[in-house]
């Protein structure tokens, strides 16, 4: 299935509604045009103009495309989002050329893909949750856009992968008011703006936080038993260990106005602030390491939506090679003859990408696109998972880059990528399998929406490894993955937090981390 909601951005997607939209399982072919009359006239045959619509024309065309339907269904959600080509002015006139809509019948749901002017894509099934019906707005875009502007002059456009632009929504508040919103930013944060839908009224201004919730969990006993650690209430958003040293590990939240680093020295348990990245390095992190040079040296790296970043001592941070602009989601360091080196994945932007460098060397592009890194477990080979061709990936060593097949619902693997036949996989519809790449089939034995895979350090061997579950828990094998025992049902009942576990480190077989996931809410500002 093609993944078009991606480019909707990091947040946007489960913040907009009080009601989530759920990715449909059958794709329906369509070719309904924007701008027919009112009467639902088949437009079929038209032919395709570029434009951009405001809030209430995609409404209509909702509600067109709605009458092609054996049940006439309601419209319970309608966002804008990103296209290839938006730019940071779009949005500032109301309209958008991107739109994502939500239509229910009393057996379905049916999401439905608007793009320049056009019904290009639409996934249903059957209804699991429903969700309350909005009316069509008086108030349209451009009207509510006037109106947050006039009450809140700060108002400002994004440029980030959080929405380019100047993003809309109609939903309804918690009391059921039915709202028109305005995505921006203000105060250099992640902002909403509510306008009533029918009377044009400012309802709310919001700025999107994190609630005070997320943490580390750590065990000492390769993962069987777990701890809560004294890093709680922040959103933890990676963990980067220090070869060598077993009981050291940093771990990187956001924090108001930038980005904070913890240390622990004692395997988890306790943790202290070790440093705090300058506000130019922008405030979200995405993913650390740490990598040595052939003096015994080790800097801890930060990919950021404003490139990489690097330290040795928590106080003095600069640039990793800053020739490069864009958010560096992921980062690996590979082991070599030569010294460790850095491969990063740039995922948006002009020099969208994979790239490789050593310290205080210039980048080297490797591929155009979208990589997701998944380390191997003895750090000699790296795998990289094309987010933009499903099945494709590259498999990186010392000097050598072999495109391979994988499966086409891959997002994550790990094991022995080098020397190993069999792999463990993580796939958001499959679970954990087991994947022989010498075949291409895979065996899938964890089933369920699973967050994070990682192997012990030990796993030639041993053969353990744990997953993290979105509010499942956390699973531990002992044989390669052929089958699983979850070891840790309630993540919230050691830590508060959204029960996602999105990370697992191990720092040495016995020792191990896990960042239970923090929340993001609206808060009135």
């Amino acid at each position: 299935m093609k993944r078009w909601w991606i480019g909707l951005g990091m947040a946007l997607l489960a913040v907009l509604f009080t009601g989530a939209i759920t990715i449909k399982a059958q794709t329906v072919p369509l070719s309904v045009q924007a701008g027919a009359n009112q009467s639902g006239n088949d437009t079929a045959g038209v032919p395709e103009v570029r434009q951009a619509l405001t809030l209430k024309e995609v409404y209509r065309l909702l509600l067109q495309y709605a009458g092609r339907l054996s049940e006439m269904p309601t419209v319970t959600g309608l966002q804008s989002v990103d296209l290839p080509g938006d730019t940071a002015d779009a949005g500032l006139d109301g309209r958008r050329r991107g739109w994502i809509g939500t239509l229910q019948t009393d057996r379905e749901q049916v999401t439905v893909r608007v793009e320049d002017g056009h019904v290009k894509e639409a996934l249903s099934q059957p209804l699991s949750e429903s969700l309350p019906s909005l009316p069509e707005p008086v108030i349209d875009s451009p009207q509510a856009l006037r109106q947050a502007q006039s009450a809140y002059p700060d108002l400002k456009p994004s440029s980030d992968l959080k929405g380019q632009g100047v993003h809309y929504f109609l939903g309804t508040t918690e009391s059921g008011e039915s709202v028109v919103g305005i995505l921006g930013i203000r105060r250099k944060q992640w902002s909403r703006i509510l306008v009533n839908s029918q009377s044009g009224r400012v309802v709310a201004a919001q700025t999107y936080t994190w609630a005070g919730e997320g943490g580390i969990l750590y065990s000492t006993d390769g993962g069987r038993t777990w701890f809560a650690s004294d890093l709680r209430g922040r959103m933890v958003k990676a963990i980067a260990i220090s070869p060598g040293h077993p009981d050291v590990a940093y771990a990187v939240a956001p924090d108001p106005g930038g980005m904070v680093v913890y240390r622990t020295r004692n395997g988890g348990a306790n943790w202290e602030e070790w440093g705090r990245l300058p506000p130019e390095a922008g405030d979200w992190p995405f993913d650390a390491v740490v990598v040595g040079n052939k003096e015994g040296r080790e800097t801890l790296l930060v990919g950021t939506w404003m490139g990489v970043w690097q330290s040795r001592d928590g106080r003095s941070w600069s640039p990793v090679n800053g020739e490069l602009s864009g958010p560096v989601q992921w980062l690996v360091g590979l082991e070599s003859q030569s010294g460790e080196r850095l491969f990063i994945s740039v995922t948006a932007g002009e020099d969208r990408g994979l790239y490789t460098g050593m310290e205080d060397a210039r980048w080297t592009r490797i591929a155009r696109g979208v990589y997701r890194l998944s380390p191997s477990v003895d750090g000699r080979s790296i795998l990289a998972v094309d987010e933009e061709t499903p099945g494709q990936a590259l498999l990186l060593q010392e000097g050598k880059v072999q495109t391979i097949k994988v499966p086409a619902s891959l997002l994550e693997a790990a094991g022995d990528f080098a020397r190993d036949a069999v792999w463990l996989v993580r796939s958001p519809s499959g679970g954990v399998g087991l994947f022989r790449n010498d075949t291409d089939d895979v065996q899938w034995t964890l089933p369920g929406l699973i967050a994070s895979v990682a192997v012990s350090p030990a796993y030639p061997t041993e053969r353990v490894a744990l997953a993290g579950g979105f509010r499942g828990g956390i699973f531990r094998t002992a044989d390669g993955g052929k089958h699983w025992e979850r070891v840790l049902a309630w993540p919230s009942a050691l830590i508060p937090g959204s029960d996602e576990i999105y990370e697992i480190v191990f720092l040495s077989p016995e020792k191990v981390l896990a960042i239970q996931g923090g929340r993001m809410t609206w808060q009135q500002r």
